[in-house]
């Protein structure tokens, strides 16, 4: 009964990535919104979806779709 509810499980760990797949989507329809900023949204979301499929995400906890916002304005910047 412990390993139905364990966090760690297969189930719970496609949720997971399946739900930060979700909202990188959202985050990068949100992007691509002015449509001057699509190419630097399209850069981003496959910077973060590369890191995500290399399980390079980071240590601090927080979810990489969330990065998307930072990776967004550093390649409209360029």
């Amino acid at each position: 009964m412990d390993k139905l509810f364990n966090m760690d499980n297969k189930f719970f760990s496609f949720m997971g990535r399946a739900a930060d797949l979700f909202m990188l989507n959202v985050v990068f329809v949100i992007c691509c919104l002015p449509v001057v900023t699509i190419g630097a949204s399209l850069t981003a979301l496959h910077y973060v979806t590369l890191k995500m499929a290399r399980n390079e995400e980071s240590m601090s906890g927080v979810p990489e779709w969330c990065f998307a916002f930072l990776y967004v304005g550093k390649n409209f910047m360029i």
